[in-house]
């Protein structure tokens, strides 16, 4: 078995991070799996490379371009399986398959890393068409696989909710905040009712937000109001850091406000080092968490009711150990590395049984 990733580009974000860490995990189970970037070189690259995967480009310039996606399907067809995250993704890889089947040798897999599906269910007749061409849909949510099933996209639906690999680098900082928030800058992310959240907090209660500026006009919003609410010193905005994750045991809490998440990685980052963290009760993570009576999971968007939550956390030195053990419990639990390459292995060789 011969696998393929495949993606746009490497930039940091959850779907991206989902793909690099299933490449290592497949690697490290002796799989001989490479990564494919529509476009060019990015961030997260180095970390394939440094786990022995190769790393191609396609340096797609123009989608429509025939020659292009010729070559791509030229690479393609030299892997048993390709694995597609992402929907503008497979909207492109998805014209490959219209070449007649018995000149392909690849099967593709397409893994639904969509944030959105809480509050948006549509799908054009062409994505439908590409996912329905696809050997197996994954979905990272409970939601997505009921999405998918409800549509009858495939006839191989999977569930395989996100984790995060173990032992990330930890970096020691002198940071003088107490919550940090990790997420790019985009509308879903909610950052309007953060700006809320602060003002209920202590004026001694700082955050720092990291985020990759993804929906410029956003991120500008945010900062024209940061400034017209006044809290330009109790919120630091961190752009250029690639690393967030390596900064978690420097904070005494987390907060997660987005109104739609499938299964938000960062939620499964801050578990993994037993970061108490507050949360929308919003896809996969939240889910289980709340099905175990994790009381950080809210209903509702009111900034007091947050507040309250935050400061009970952090006056209460019992409570907060109390919620660090059952984090440690839930990682070992439900997100293990273990479980998660195993399925995906399942996966793949159902398909190419199929």
């Amino acid at each position: 078995m011969k696998v393929l990733q495949l993606i746009d580009r490497l930039e940091v974000g959850g779907a991206e991070r989902v793909a690099v860490d299933l490449s290592i995990l497949l690697k490290r189970e002796g799989v001989a799996v490479d990564f494919l970037n529509l476009l060019y070189p990015s961030k997260l690259d180095g970390e394939l490379r440094e786990n022995n995967i190769q790393v191609a480009y396609l340096n797609r310039k123009n989608k429509y371009n025939p020659f292009t996606l010729l070559r791509l399907f030229l690479i393609l067809n030299s892997y048993s399986i390709v694995h597609v995250h992402s929907r503008h993704v497979l909207r492109y890889v998805g014209l490959t398959l219209l070449v007649p089947y018995f000149l392909r040798n690849y099967k593709v897999v397409f893994h639904d890393h969509y944030g959105s599906i809480d509050t948006d269910e549509s799908i054009s007749l062409y994505l439908k068409k590409c996912i329905k061409n696809c050997h197996a849909y994954i979905g990272v949510s409970d939601k997505l696989v009921a999405w998918a099933n409800e549509h009858r996209l495939n006839a191989s639906i999977y569930l395989l909710k996100n984790i995060v690999r173990k032992k990330k680098p930890v970096k020691k900082a002198n940071i003088q905040s107490e919550i940090m928030v990790i997420g790019n800058f985009r509308e879903q992310k909610n950052y309007e009712f953060l700006l809320s959240l602060a003002e209920k907090l202590p004026d001694t209660i700082c955050l720092d937000l990291y985020g990759a500026v993804v929906e410029r006009e956003y991120y500008e919003s945010i900062l024209t109001q940061l400034d017209e609410r006044g809290l330009t010193k109790r919120i630091n905005i961190i752009v250029d850091e690639t690393a967030s994750a390596s900064l978690i045991t420097n904070y005494k809490m987390a907060v997660h406000c987005a109104t739609s998440e499938t299964g938000p990685l960062v939620a499964i980052e801050y578990m993994a080092q037993h970061l108490p963290f507050i949360m929308y009760n919003t896809g996969a993570v939240a889910n289980t968490l709340k099905a175990y009576e994790y009381d950080l999971i809210m209903d509702t968007f009111d900034a007091t009711t947050w507040s309250k939550k935050i400061m009970g956390v952090l006056k209460n030195p019992t409570y907060f150990k109390s919620i660090e053990k059952q984090l440690s419990l839930y990682y070992t639990k439900f997100f293990s590395e273990q479980n998660y390459v195993a399925t995906c292995l399942n996966i793949y060789q159902h398909i190419l049984r199929s």
